[in-house]
C-alpha cells in the first residue's frame, strides 16, 4: 500500500470512529493530528490528538490507540522529532480555518472572514495566508463535514455567528 494511501485510510478510520461520540471539527482535528504525528514523527502531534479527545469527552478509538503505542516506543527509543511549539503554533492555523470557516458560514465572504481572523492570531498569520490557506485546505472539507452537521444539529447557529462577525474588527491592512 502506497503511504498516501496508508495515511488516507487511517485518516478515515479514525473519523469513522470517533464520527458518533464528537462534532465534524473535533473528529477531522484528531484525524489530522495523528496524521502530522506520522509524517512528521513528532510525538506533541498525538499527544495534541489524545488532549482532543479527553477535552470533547470521546474516546480514544483503537486506530488512535494504535498510533500512541508507536509513539511511546519512538520515543523510548529516542527516535521521534519536533517540538511542542511547532504543534502549538499549527493548532493556531487549525483554529483559524475553523473559524473563517464559522463566518463564511454565517454569510460572510472568506476574503472579509480571513481578515477578521488574522487579527486575532496577533500576527501569526496574514489575511492573505489564511485566504489562500481556507481556499486550499478547507472549503470541500467545509461542504462535506462541517455545513451539513451545523445546518442538522444546531440551531441559531448562524445568526449566533454572524452576531460573532459584526464585533470581530478586520485585522490592519498586510
Amino acid at each position: 500500500m502506497k503511504p498516501d494511501q496508508d495515511t488516507g485510510d487511517l485518516f478515515d478510520s479514525i473519523c469513522d470512529e470517533l464520527r458518533p461520540y464528537c462534532w465534524p471539527e473535533t473528529f477531522l482535528e484528531v484525524a489530522a493530528e495523528v496524521i502530522a504525528w506520522r509524517k512528521s514523527r513528532n510525538p506533541h502531534h498525538i499527544d495534541t490528538a489524545v488532549l482532543v479527545c479527553s477535552q470533547a469527552g470521546a474516546p480514544i478509538t483503537p486506530a488512535v490507540q494504535a498510533e500512541l503505542a508507536r509513539a511511546a516506543n519512538l520515543r523510548l527509543t529516542g527516535e521521534t522529532a519536533g517540538t511542542a511549539r511547532k504543534v502549538r503554533k499549527e493548532r493556531v492555523h487549525s483554529w483559524a480555518l475553523l473559524l473563517i470557516a464559522n463566518l463564511h458560514h454565517a454569510g460572510l465572504d472568506v476574503g472579509t472572514a480571513a481578515r477578521k481572523v488574522a487579527g486575532l492570531t496577533h500576527g501569526y498569520y496574514k489575511p492573505s495566508t489564511l485566504e489562500k490557506n481556507f481556499g486550499s485546505r478547507m472549503r470541500q472539507r467545509y461542504e462535506r463535514e462541517y455545513k451539513p452537521a451545523w445546518l442538522q444539529n444546531i440551531p441559531n447557529h448562524q445568526s449566533a455567528w454572524r452576531e460573532i462577525a459584526e464585533r470581530l474588527p478586520e485585522a490592519l491592512e498586510e
